[in-house]
């Protein structure tokens, strides 16, 4: 994100592979805005770390597309997102002025609560005497 609020003008129109905590979620005419504190996610979207980078982000979804219900998608809920970065919006924090990147919405993933960390399958070991034949599976 500091790369971004230092030239935002290279990034506009600029895919991004975002997610983090909730902060808010404001409905208005034009559609949903979330307000995000940005968490460290993998290629696939994937929490890498669970603690929060320190930086924010808001995220909108247009009402053509629906609505995202205050109700569910509430504070410290977390999500991940495919966003368009479209500028740098001036907001606050509390007292404090902040400049938030700002980002159109194109894809939208709520986690469940308690499943944001990326999980593998148990590992299939079985110890035996003989002949044995096993499926792999997935989980």
């Amino acid at each position: 994100m500091a790369s971004i609020a230092q030239s935002p003008s290279l990034y506009v129109g600029k895919l991004f592979i975002l997610g983090g905590s909730i902060v808010s979620t404001t409905l208005s005419e034009k559609g949903s805005l979330v307000e995000v504190i940005d968490m460290p996610v993998d290629a696939n979207g994937y929490f890498v770390e669970a603690t929060p980078t320190g930086g924010r982000f808001l995220a909108f979804y247009p009402r053509e597309l629906g609505i995202l219900d205050p109700v569910v998608y509430q504070a410290g809920r977390r999500v991940t997102l495919a966003g368009e970065f479209v500028e740098i919006r001036p907001g606050r924090i509390g007292e404090m002025d902040y400049a938030f990147p700002s980002f159109d919405i194109r894809q939208l993933y709520l986690w469940e609560e308690g499943l944001a960390a990326r999980t593998f399958p148990p590992p299939n070991v079985s110890i035996g005497i003989g002949v044995g034949v096993g499926v792999g599976g997935r989980w």
